[in-house]
């Protein structure tokens, strides 16, 4: 994710990001949005504001959305990079997951040789306060408590804990939000990625609908009448076989606040069977029915088909609902 941060980061002209911002509020004022950023220190004016600021969104919370709450998953991720390697998932296209019916590892490779280093996630079910406590307390109590928890599994289990610095260490208890129809609040304000659709991350799901969000709301900002002056600039910047090669797309010219509802709307319902499967997938690999025996399909399959084959052979009124 670093590397494809620093590539997007690449594209942008100087000046465009500016940290050290912290968001008080923002009003709509229906022709423009104005943002206050650290106690009033700083006040900016935008046509169109965009939250892409994680579970914790502080755009989310300004706009004061009217939506559903975050919900704790009572499972909790903890997040390392072990500065080795191991055959198991030494190649790009490789990764292994252990698990024992309630505590669940996975690694894949982060970064080839000869730096060689592996990602692993380790998750196990816990109360939301204890999970805060113990990321509150540190790399090094997180990788404490993974080496009490799973440091007798076999290797590469324990030697990728031990060859992880606290400094690498990340952990948070996992959320996840019902999404609805719509997960704006309307006019020049929008969400993106986890700051609209937070999901557990046993699917996968999680950055892949972000990047799917950001050239959805893209392509709708271009459609709109906002697009006129991107639109333009890409005629102008085409030579003339591209203008050739390319199929003339009629731009809609909505108005922009059409446009950001007509892409929140596409969105939530994307997204929703993602959040769904997601959670379902947290209770699945942290229980029995993750030691399934099957192959040629990934832990939650082999649990959901075990879980189903059950269903279909209990009783009608012991099947499960």
């Amino acid at each position: 994710r670093q590397s494809l941060r620093a590539l997007l980061c690449a594209r942008l002209r100087p000046g465009t990001l500016r940290w050290g911002c912290r968001l008080d509020g923002l009003r709509d004022g229906g022709h423009e949005v104005s943002l206050s950023f650290n106690g009033a220190e700083k006040m900016v004016v935008a046509d169109i504001v965009v939250g892409a600021d994680g579970v914790r969104s502080s755009v989310r919370e300004a706009m004061a959305l009217r939506t559903s709450a975050l919900r704790t998953l009572g499972v909790m991720v903890i997040l390392g990079h072990a500065h080795c390697t191991h055959e198991m998932c030494a190649r790009s296209d490789t990764v292994f997951e252990l698990l024992d019916g309630e505590t669940r590892l996975y690694a894949m490779p982060f970064a080839p040789p000869p730096i060689g280093t592996t990602m692993w996630q380790l998750s196990f079910p816990i109360e939301e306060g204890a999970a805060h406590e113990l990321s509150r307390q540190g790399g090094g109590a997180m990788l404490e408590f993974a080496m009490e928890r799973c440091g007798a599994w076999a290797e590469p289990v324990p030697e990728l804990i031990s060859h992880t610095h606290p400094g690498d260490v990340t952990g948070y208890p996992v959320f996840d939000r019902t999404v609805g129809e719509s997960f704006g609040g309307g006019g020049r304000m929008t969400l993106i990625g986890d700051a609209a659709h937070p999901m557990a991350p046993f699917k996968g799901q999680g950055a892949n609908q972000a990047l799917i969000d950001a050239l959805e709301l893209a392509r709708a900002i271009y459609d709109s009448d906002f697009g006129d002056d991107a639109a333009a600039a890409n005629a102008a910047a085409a030579s003339a076989t591209e203008l050739m090669a390319r199929r003339k797309r009629r731009r809609a010219r909505r108005p922009i606040q059409h446009a950001l509802n007509g892409y929140e709307r596409r969105a939530a319902v994307r997204v929703q069977a993602k959040v769904e499967s997601s959670r379902v997938a947290t209770d699945l690999l942290h229980s029995d029915a993750a030691l399934a025996v099957e192959t040629g399909v990934t832990r939650a399959a082999a649990a959901a088909a075990a879980i189903i084959g059950q269903d279909t052979r209990a009783a009608p009124s012991q099947r499960l609902e």
